[in-house]
């Protein structure tokens, strides 16, 4: 076998390689310029170039933030990547940023108003309102907004969603307020169909005839079907050659519009053809497109200035403008650890994926809320009230509330309704009842909806 060489030797090989620039040694080793600067780091070697990173002066340390890091860059003969992570480290934000830092006095105003008057008077999103009183683990103010008549009579009206939004309040209020006021959902009315209706069903295709008669696509299938009726499909015209020229030289949304054609249909064809709409012109950049970059996400910004999510994410970093990726901090990953991944998400306002893969970096576990053990102090809590609402105030689920109570072998606050009670219902308002039987109103009306009883006169 042959020997192996020495150290000295192996280290007499390496020294023309160290001699050279790193660019050079990658061409030679075929290596990448990061693995060799990284290898190069690690085993001590310094750069070929003879220099080491110069010391930040205070007038370029004045000048970050106040120019793009590609200027500055230039500027100060420093790489693009330097500059970039020396603003980081200031925690000084990117140009043209509309980042605001929080005061005491703004940080005082969590959770003591709504989220949504909170943000006009602060003049913020509201997502980063939710985020800022997440992070300080502040809940939403307990005093409910208070019902007006006005609105109490547009109830029933609408369905809860489109009431929701008349009335500025969540789906969930406006069913919780039309049931404890006895109020039944909206049903819309079923419209009748005629003779003349019926005759039109097959005689013109299903999408046509809804829009003459103002009824759904649904409605007319369901009908037509019902009547057993053909479906009247509308006659296919076949392509001239003159449109499909058109396929080379123009999008599909424009061979639409001059064909008389669906897009679906513009599309089968083009695929039939093999043909290929390819714009080569690129849409060169302004500079308030420009100064745009880093103000929002690339998603944003390329919907905003209609350009590709690809193309905004190249020509901020050819710039050299941070993204506004959210940092993570300590509490946050706290949170991580403590939560699972969707309710860490909703405290978080982050995506589920963004979540799942910080998880991963930190090498934690599925977090299992489930599995967290009662404390002394919250076992003394159970059977003083409802099991929803003591685990709305430990923030557990109510099933473990219950096998916990059941397993200390703790009575329920639940009363049994006796057969006075009941034979008295909807016999006087629920309020009278509800003040006699010492029960809440919201008791006394599931009760009498469940008994199918109906509402007093006297109310």
């Amino acid at each position: 076998m042959r020997p192996l060489p020495s150290k000295s030797a192996r280290a007499a090989k390496a020294k023309p390689f160290a001699e050279e620039p790193d660019q050079v040694i990658a061409r030679i080793t075929r290596r990448s310029y990061q693995l060799r600067h990284a290898r190069k780091r690690r085993g001590g070697v310094r750069s070929a170039r003879g220099h080491q990173a110069s010391e930040w002066t205070l007038e370029e340390l004045k000048l970050l933030g106040t120019r793009p890091d590609a200027e500055i860059a230039k500027l100060t003969q420093r790489t693009v990547l330097g500059v970039t992570l020396r603003r980081r480290r200031l925690k000084i934000p990117t140009f043209g940023s509309t980042f605001r830092r929080w005061t005491k006095a703004e940080d005082q105003l969590l959770g003591k108003l709504r989220d949504e008057e909170l943000a006009t008077k602060l003049n913020r999103p509201i997502s980063g309102i939710q985020q800022r009183r997440r992070k300080r683990c502040l809940r939403l103010p307990d005093a409910p907004k208070p019902w007006t008549r006005k609105e109490e009579r547009v109830l029933g009206k609408h369905s809860d969603s489109q009431t929701a939004k008349l009335l500025g309040r969540t789906p969930n209020e406006i069913y919780h307020r039309r049931t404890k006021l006895g109020i039944s959902p909206f049903m819309p009315q079923h419209k009748p169909w005629t003779p003349v209706e019926e005759a039109l069903l097959g005689t013109i295709p299903d999408g046509e005839l809804a829009k003459q008669l103002q009824r759904s696509k649904h409605s007319i299938q369901t009908r037509r079907r019902s009547r057993d009726i053909p479906v009247k499909r509308a006659p296919r015209v076949s392509w001239r050659p003159q449109h499909e020229k058109l396929l080379k030289s123009l999008p599909d949304k424009d061979v639409a519009k001059r064909t008389g054609r669906s897009l679906r249909s513009v599309a089968r064809r083009r695929r039939q053809l093999g043909r290929f709409f390819r714009d080569y012109q690129a849409k060169e950049w302004t500079a308030k497109e420009d100064a745009l970059l880093g103000t929002d996400t690339d998603e944003a910004i390329a919907k905003r200035l209609r350009r590709h999510r690809a193309g905004v994410a190249a020509r901020r970093m050819r710039l050299g403008i941070g993204s506004t990726r959210q940092s993570w901090t300590k509490a946050q990953d706290a949170l991580v650890a403590r939560y699972s991944d969707q309710e860490a998400a909703k405290r978080l306002n982050r995506s589920m994926s963004s979540v799942k893969n910080r998880r991963f970096r930190l090498k934690l576990s599925p977090a299992r809320p489930g599995w967290r053990r009662f404390t002394p102090e919250e076992d003394r809590l159970l059977g003083t009230d409802t099991d929803r609402a003591i685990a709305r105030r430990l923030g557990r689920d109510a099933g473990s509330v219950q096998s916990r109570r059941l397993k200390l072998a703790i009575p329920s606050t639940m009363r049994v309704w006796s057969k006075e009670e009941l034979a008295i219902l909807g016999t006087r308002p629920d309020a009278e009842l509800a003040k006699k039987f010492g029960r809440t109103e919201k008791a006394i009306l599931s009760k009498r909806l469940a008994l199918h009883i109906p509402k007093p006169k006297m109310q």
